[in-house]
């Protein structure tokens, strides 16, 4: 198992319900978001020589993997970078995904932490998620122009972890463990593979190549 927390946040794992579910069609865009106080140096004991591979291996990995996780394979990515090898400032990355859907991320360091996705359905939905605790929606029928429609209808429904919840300000951590130790006692495997941290990895890669050699990379 690898251990990436965000996809066992409770509401993440809700997003992940909404988004595959009937009313919600496909999801068809997707931003994802990680602005952080840092790391914006270099980490070479983590093998990152330049600010923007720290932040990469220090925060995108986790970007990364909720947004395969809610969102399915990347197919392609190109980035645009701002910073110097010594400081990383902030990144834009436009997505592909195989599935056709489109996306972008945002990175940026020297800022308030602030994470989250924001997903659109092809049934006019919406659904967006904020630092791993609060979600908030918007779920079809929808105006779309071809009759009346009050629009004093059209609201949004929020859900929020609680302090009521378990490890409610961990943002997954407690129940990545809960899920790692009852795997391994029903001999499972679970969710967070290798694969999975390898399609990570590989993605952020090409992120990199991108954004230094301003080509768009496709993924294999």
């Amino acid at each position: 198992m690898v251990a990436t927390h965000w996809r066992h946040s409770p509401v993440n794992v809700r997003v992940r319900e909404i988004v595959t579910g009937d009313g919600f069609g496909e999801a068809n865009h997707c931003h994802g978001r990680f602005y952080a106080p840092g790391p914006a140096a270099p980490m070479p004991a983590w093998g990152a020589e330049t600010g923007f591979d720290g932040f990469l291996l220090g925060q995108g990995v986790h970007l990364m993997d909720c947004t395969r996780f809610l969102m399915g394979d990347i197919a392609s990515v190109s980035a645009e970078l701002r910073g110097t090898d010594e400081r990383f400032d902030s990144c834009s990355v436009s997505l592909q995904f195989t599935s056709g859907a489109t996306g972008g991320l945002s990175l940026v360091a020297h800022a308030p932490y602030w994470i989250g996705h924001r997903i659109f359905g092809s049934k006019g939905g919406v659904v967006e998620v904020e630092n791993n605790r609060s979600l908030r929606m918007s779920i079809p029928p929808l105006w779309t122009g071809e009759e009346r429609q009050n629009y004093e209808s059209l609201s949004f429904q929020t859900w929020e972890n609680t302090q009521n919840m378990p490890g409610h300000t961990g943002g997954g951590y407690l129940e990545e463990l809960t899920h790692f130790a009852e795997s391994l006692l029903e001999e499972k495997q679970p969710s967070a593979t290798l694969e999975d941290g390898f399609r990570a990895m590989q993605v952020l890669e090409a992120i990199r190549e991108s954004a230094y050699t301003r080509k768009r990379i496709e993924l294999g």
